[in-house]
């Protein structure tokens, strides 16, 4: 055979095998013509220059001769990569060279594999440690790879990164580790309000090192000063380091109660009273205060808590103090006591007073004083000496028709029965009323009666005689009123119309005049009814003079009405405290001021008649109180009253309360506000039975507030204080833990066949926090990146033609029962 090249002329005689070293292009082949035969038709063939491929493990990418060849994907099909295109996705796979002129007939090469990722690099609180020089490392979001140092990576920002080894000029860049970089923990104790604050977003507080409840960031640390809180990092589950709280300081020393006062105290404390919640500073001693049991500790410092309290008792009267003055006093002697607001002398000082013989001044205010002396104690008892001076606790009309306007004091005792002794009282009347005469009336039972006349001194001061606690009543005048009380038969009466009663009393001579024509009176005090209405009948002798009320009506037997100011009641069962109904009487020709008392109650229905009392509360109101025995229906009663002949009924309806309060169940997320929600009642106040370091409730509203973690549904026990009731109302709330459900940004994926480590990303929508995502399906893998993103990959290889189904597994805030959603994985061909 000859050969050339094809624009050639010139033939060339092949040698025995091959032709060698030729350079590219295309050639024409022929035998060579002999004694018998032409040269023969020429074959055209395609010399060309080897493929010369080069893998770039630096840059992961392959250049070879494109003129003559081509590189694909498959064996039999695929895509073409082109000369320097990356093959960054096909390493530790084989690629396939085919020459551009004989198509079909392919020629594997093999790309390297990636080196294992390297191990032994974690993420600390902002530092990646366990690297060196080979490796390089990115956050994860990011394509720009940094180099690392020698030994650590520091002052990370927090965040997940990917870690690898630098590629060389023999191997890929490794697989990469990722690995999570936190924030510290940078807790802070606010000693003041008792609550810790910490990085919640990378790390969680635990109660014990074993324990499930969470301490919430910016919440109450209060029952854990002196032990230790146990964290734990949130990408790390399980390890928990000790977090020791400090203990309280000691309780102050030295500090004591006294008379009004707590001494001892000192700037740096601060004190309160038992029944109270809020702490007062101390500026030194604490002087102007009411008796009582109080605490005292050291204020919370920035360093340190408030400390352990110490208890002091403060009094208002030193009485051990005030007997040993008693025994060193003698018979006769007056000893006087500030009561700074005491009211109670105990049986143990009334019988020091007796023994003593010293007569004992007891000082309320400046206005009253009340003076014992050992000869006027008949029972030493104990005495309550609280004492009001002012206000109207006699009505009005009373102590204007006793009076006729003048200048009156009420005088009220707290004690109401006898007082075992014969005590007197000093009221001043002032400057004004000196040397004049103290007229004092007892008002008991409705009735004001007269008690008796004393002279007040040059100041003013009137000392009155009381053995019997009650309402007295005041006047000042210039003579006494027993004078005037004898005038007259009655202060007040009632009359039909035509007839007379004769009003003089034990002292005769008296001039007689009426205020009204509806009232005639003669010379001897006979008064005559003429015509409803009102009048005042006035005896006078001299400058002395007494009055007669005198109401007239038409007839004693004439129906009036009582007034009532509620028609009906809701009267809850077992109430104690009952409802309180205003009644009057009023006359057809005038309406007057209240009169009458109720004299009996019946009840409509018979079997109704042991559930309700009626209680007098004074002549205008009465309570009607529901027993602990009342049927839960109404009932309809009857109030008779009576005035003289004159009787007047009216029907009252008791509807009780039929259904006890109930409340709605409440649903609440971490951090949520809601309302307990009673109905049937009004609600005074609210406990939480059981506590729960999740939930705060404000006792006064009821406002329930979700401060912590917890991992299933509660239910709580709430008593509740009904206005009304005489116990509490206990109810059980339901609080209901709601998950929302999480979503996927995309529910299809799809994924590249026969890509071994082919990924791709899906964003999972959740309100809360997610601790993992995983997946049963062998099939596929699932990374979890964090922020709600997770990285979708094939296995092994092992799925290539065709996707599947995969069910995504969400464990949420810790719950160990996880939340599924399904995601479908397609293949691209």
């Amino acid at each position: 055979m000859q050969y050339k090249l094809a624009p050639s002329g010139d033939w060339t005689d092949c040698p025995a095998e091959s032709v060698e070293n030729a350079e590219a292009g295309v050639y024409h082949v022929r035998l060579k013509a002999t004694e018998k035969d032409f040269a023969s038709e020429t074959a055209e063939i395609m010399v060309i220059d080897p493929l010369n491929a080069n893998i770039d493990t630096m840059e992961e990418n392959i250049a070879y001769n494109d003129a003559h060849y081509t590189i694909f994907t498959e064996e039999t099909s695929g895509e073409a990569i082109a000369s320097g295109e990356s093959i960054a996705q096909y390493t530790g796979k084989d690629l396939y060279f085919e020459r551009n002129d004989i198509p079909g007939q392919r020629t594997p090469i093999s790309v390297p594999a990636r080196p294992d990722a390297p191990t032994g690099v974690t993420g600390g609180v902002n530092e990646i440690t366990g690297v060196d020089a080979t490796m390089q490392y990115k956050p994860a979001p990011s394509v720009d790879w940094t180099d690392c140092p020698a030994e650590s990576v520091e002052n990370a920002e927090a965040g997940v990164y990917c870690v690898r080894l630098k590629a060389t000029e023999k191997d890929f860049a490794s697989e990469t580790a990722v690995i999570t970089v936190i924030d510290p923990l940078n807790e802070k104790i606010d000693f003041a309000n008792e609550t810790i604050v910490y990085n919640d977003a990378h790390y969680t507080l635990y109660t014990g090192e074993a324990s499930v409840y969470a301490v919430i960031s910016g919440t109450s640390l209060t029952e854990y000063i002196g032990s230790a809180l146990y964290c734990e990092r949130n990408d790390m589950p399980g390890i928990r380091t000790a977090l020791p709280i400090p203990a309280r300081p000691e309780a102050p020393e030295g500090v004591t109660g006294g008379v009004n006062s707590i001494n001892g105290a000192s700037a740096a404390m601060e004190y309160r009273r038992s029944s109270a919640n809020a702490w007062t500073p101390c500026e030194g001693d604490v002087t102007g205060l009411d008796a009582g049991i109080y605490y005292v500790r050291y204020r919370a410092s920035a360093n340190a808590f408030a400390s352990r309290r110490v208890e002091v008792e403060v009094i208002l009267v030193d009485w051990d103090e005030v007997m040993e003055q008693m025994s060193e006093l003698s018979q006769g002697d007056i000893i006087e006591i500030n009561l700074n607001g005491e009211t109670n002398i105990s049986a143990p000082i009334l019988n020091a007073l007796v023994n003593s013989g010293v007569t004992l001044v007891l000082r309320v205010d400046e206005t009253i004083a009340w003076t014992i002396k050992p000869a006027d104690i008949e029972r030493a008892y104990g005495l309550n000496i609280a004492t009001s001076l002012g206000g109207r606790t006699i009505p009005a009309a009373t102590v204007e028709q006793l009076t006729a306007g003048r200048y009156s004091i009420q005088l009220s005792t707290e004690q109401k029965d006898e007082l075992g002794l014969l005590a007197t009282i000093g009221v001043s009347l002032g400057e004004e009323y000196a040397l004049t005469l103290a007229n004092v009336y007892a008002y008991e039972d409705g009735v004001l009666k007269y008690a008796g006349c004393y002279p007040a001194d040059e100041t003013g001061l009137v000392s009155i005689p009381i053995s019997k606690g009650g309402e007295y009543l005041i006047v000042p005048d210039d003579y006494d009123h027993a004078e005037n009380i004898s005038m007259l038969s009655a202060q007040y009466i009632l009359l039909e119309v035509g007839t007379t009663a004769n009003l003089a009393g034990s002292v005769s001579g008296a001039m007689w005049t009426s205020s009204s024509a509806s009232v005639a009176v003669d010379e001897h005090g006979v008064a005559t009814a003429v015509s409803p209405g009102d009048a005042m009948v006035v005896a006078r002798m001299g400058k002395k003079y007494a009055v007669c009320r005198v109401e007239v009506i038409e007839s004693l037997d004439a129906v009036v009405e009582a007034v009532l100011e509620v028609k009906e009641l809701n009267i809850p069962i077992y109430s104690e405290n009952g409802a309180r109904i205003g009644i009057s009487l009023t006359t057809p020709a005038k309406r007057t001021e209240a009169i009458g008392s109720v004299v009996a109650v019946s009840f409509a229905n018979d079997k109704a008649a042991a559930e309700y009392t009626i209680e007098i509360i004074d002549d205008r109101n009465y309570a009607i109180k529901a027993n602990a025995g009342a049927k839960k229906r109404s009932s309809a009663i009857d109030i008779t009253l009576s005035n003289g002949k004159v009787i007047a009924t009216k029907k009252l309806t008791l509807i009780p309360d039929k259904k006890l309060p109930n409340v709605k169940g409440i649903i609440l997320l971490e951090g949520d506000i809601g309302t307990m929600r009673f109905t049937g009642a009004e609600v005074l106040s609210y406990t939480v039975k059981k506590s729960l370091n999740w939930l705060t409730l404000d006792e006064s509203t009821g406002v329930a507030t979700l401060t912590g973690t917890f991992r299933k549904n509660k239910e709580l026990t709430v008593e509740a204080v009904i206005d009304g009731w005489s116990r509490p109302v206990t109810v059980k709330v339901s609080v209901t833990r709601t998950v929302p459900k999480p979503t996927l940004s995309v529910k299809t994926v799809r994924l590249f066949a026969n890509d071994r480590y082919s990924t791709a990303t899906v964003n999972i929508n959740y309100g809360g926090t997610i601790d993992d995502v995983q997946t049963p399906n062998e099939k596929f893998a699932v990374t979890y990146l964090g922020d709600g993103v997770a990285e979708i990959s094939f296995r092994d290889n092992a799925v290539r033609k065709r996707g599947g189904m995969m069910k995504l597994r969400i464990y949420t805030d810790g719950n160990t029962t996880p939340t599924v959603i399904e995601l479908t994985v397609k293949v691209a061909k």
